[in-house]
């Protein structure tokens, strides 16, 4: 038989061919029920999908299907896309899945009520901050395109708010990465927002399958910022509003709810402005009684310093004589001093002098330039160290000899001792 004739490989090899060849298969969507699904150690997802003839394994991480956001259980259909495998070690054929989208409203149900119920559990429906007073500074996560943006504004009162908007997609599976990243951005770059509004208008449980998405959920959350949901539901409040801090049906109601932010100020504002008039006028009519005490104590003083100014006058004068009298004892004390000064600087220069002198005198006797001038002289060596005895000098030396008037350079020759 022909195909006998073939080569012969290894399972092994074969598996790596049949791989090699499935993997150029175009990346399809397929869509089937869900069976058989196990979540294994918290590790790895494994769950086979099927339609009325075929069975196909699939498999995934349990964190790839956290981060797509969507809860499975059997008898759910979805959509899943992903590489073909054969597995080596255990011949089977799998489906490595990148992405999973739900299919049908019974799915959208179910996974909505699954999710829903884990969240709950965890409490994070419980938490519900109070967003501000006088709200004056707002991130808007909306689509630019639709009436939503426009109605909020519209609908906004003129208090001299800013609004701030992020453009997404509000429609479908992947408008929840990009509402997460919203929300993350205003988080991360203008963390003293007021208040995060998150809005869109009315739809189905698959329309709105972006806002009930697990990974948007916990961002909500997390989110620093207070956070207020105008998204329009039917009967499935969606996920997003029950774990915002506080939740509206209608852009127009998110609008109104932040107007009542300033209701307080303007209910109360003819009792403050009242309030402040009072206390003013309170505060006036005390310091105008301050100053008129002030003004009395100082005419008081005037009127005590001019009475006493006589008095101080001639108090002035008596002190002005008794200085002029101070001042000519101190300048005689002052010439006394000058003259004993002079005195005792006279008397010890001229002992400096004398002293000086007699210095002058010894020091003329022990110059040896006068016993030059008698006929001796000096010897040096070549050093020019003055030579005192002979055996300082030997035969070949040269010795300068310093007279009076000069001075001569000699060979010793002889050395006679």
């Amino acid at each position: 038989m022909p195909y006998l004739e073939k080569k012969v490989i290894s399972v092994t090899d074969f598996t790596k061919l049949v791989n090699l060849l499935v993997s150029d298969i175009t990346p399809v969507w397929i869509e089937g029920e869900v069976i058989g699904f196990k979540n294994w150690k918290d590790r790895m997802v494994f769950f086979d999908i099927k339609d009325d003839n075929s069975l196909l394994h699939c498999s995934l991480y349990s964190s790839t299907l956290q981060s797509i956001g969507v809860n499975l259980e059997d008898g759910m259909k979805i959509k899943v896309i992903g590489e073909p495998q054969l597995r080596a070690n255990r011949g089977e054929f799998n489906l490595n899945i990148k992405d999973i989208q739900l299919s049908g409203e019974g799915s959208f149900k179910k996974a909505y009520e699954l999710l829903k119920i884990k969240l709950k559990t965890e409490g994070l429906f419980e938490r519900k901050r109070k967003i501000p007073d006088f709200v004056d500074k707002i991130g808007v996560i909306t689509s630019k395109n639709g009436a939503v943006i426009h109605d909020f504004r519209k609908n906004l009162k003129q208090i001299n708010c800013k609004v701030y908007f992020y453009d997404t997609l509000v429609e479908g599976v992947r408008s929840a990465p990009s509402l997460v990243k919203a929300v993350k951005w205003f988080n991360k770059n203008m963390p003293d927002l007021n208040v995060l509004v998150i809005m869109r208008g009315g739809g189905s449980l698959e329309a709105l399958q972006g806002f009930n998405n697990e990974v948007l959920a916990r961002t909500i959350y997390a989110s620093k910022i207070p956070t207020l949901c105008g998204i329009g539901h039917e009967a499935d409040v969606p996920l997003a509003s029950l774990i915002a801090d506080f939740s509206v049906s209608t852009p127009t109601a998110a609008a109104n709810y932040i107007n009542q932010s300033w209701n307080s100020l303007q209910e109360n504002l003819p009792y403050w402005q009242e309030k402040i008039l009072n206390q003013f006028t309170s505060f006036l009519n005390f310091n105008i009684r301050k100053i008129t005490d002030l003004a009395q104590r100082i005419i008081q003083s005037f009127n005590q310093i001019f009475n006493t100014f006589d008095g101080l006058a001639k108090g002035i004068e008596n002190a002005l004589y008794v200085l002029r009298k101070q001042k000519e004892i101190i300048k005689e004390k002052i010439k006394n001093i000058e003259e004993k000064i002079f005195f005792y600087m006279e008397k010890t220069i001229g002992e400096k002098r004398a002293m000086v002198v007699n210095q002058e005198k010894y020091l003329h006797a022990l110059d040896p330039e006068k016993n030059l001038k008698l006929g001796y002289s000096i010897t040096f060596n070549q050093n020019n160290r003055v030579i005192k005895r002979i055996d300082e000098i030997k035969k070949g030396d040269m010795i300068t000899t310093k007279l009076y008037n000069g001075s001569f350079l000699s060979e010793v020759n002889k050395i006679k001792k």
